[in-house]
């Protein structure tokens, strides 16, 4: 999915930002575990969902520092990736997250 995360001219926007990108990542790791057959896939899920969980709290530091509303969760990209997630599940596709860290999982 496409992003304009990282061309903000203004730090407190880019947190901002930052912080929406990083709560979709969660709902979507979410969406993924949920629909894992293998367990042992979904602990190596629940891993990578942990870094991003690392990133919101970094962010939500450095928000209350910029004093910025540091948000709770995703925005309407949330809806997008975690319904994507759904329907490649309902479709019978047994991969989510990215490729990049579905092979790491694959090679591990």
């Amino acid at each position: 999915m496409v992003t304009l995360v990282g061309t903000e001219s203004d730090i407190k926007d880019l947190v901002k930002n930052l912080l929406y990108l990083e709560h979709d990542a969660v709902a979507a790791y979410d969406s993924c575990i949920e629909r894992l057959d293998s367990r042992e896939l979904a602990s190596q899920i629940a891993a990578f969902k942990e870094e991003h969980l690392q990133h919101v709290h970094v962010l939500i530091r450095m928000a209350r520092e910029l004093d910025v509303d540091a948000s709770t969760e995703g925005d309407m990209k949330q809806m997008l990736t975690t319904g994507k997630t759904a329907l490649a599940a309902d479709r019978g596709y047994t991969q989510c997250g990215s490729d990049v860290e579905m092979s790491a999982v694959a090679q591990s």
